[in-house]
């Protein structure tokens, strides 16, 4: 599997903090070119927005539902129950190869 670095400012990100400010920054540049935050007036501007956007996480490019295409995921989930919530590394998503790995553990 390959190895990715992201970075915003110079400062290096995970997957899941890339993808994440990304995700932000593309939602504030369509409410900017929009003029609303209407979800239906959003629709065009996010996809105009990503088609012209190179991140953190790399170039944006949404196929016709609006999905994310040809990018790797990190999976992740929350543990803790009555005690502090934190996220767990379950696995990956790479769009390349089209493999996933799920990592299980047991406590």
């Amino acid at each position: 599997m390959r190895h990715l670095s992201y970075f915003v400012d110079n400062v290096p990100l995970g997957l899941k903090e890339a993808s994440l400010y990304d995700s932000v920054k593309i939602a504030a540049l369509s409410v900017m070119q929009s003029g609303s935050i209407r979800g239906v007036d959003l629709q065009t501007a996010i996809r105009e927005v990503a088609a012209n956007y190179i991140g953190a996480s790399g170039r944006m490019v949404l196929d016709g539902n609006g999905d994310r295409v040809g990018s790797d995921f990190e999976i992740y989930g929350f543990d803790g129950v009555d005690v502090a919530v934190g996220w767990i590394y379950l696995g990956r998503f790479d769009s390349e190869t089209g493999d996933s790995r799920i990592f299980f553990s047991q406590k």
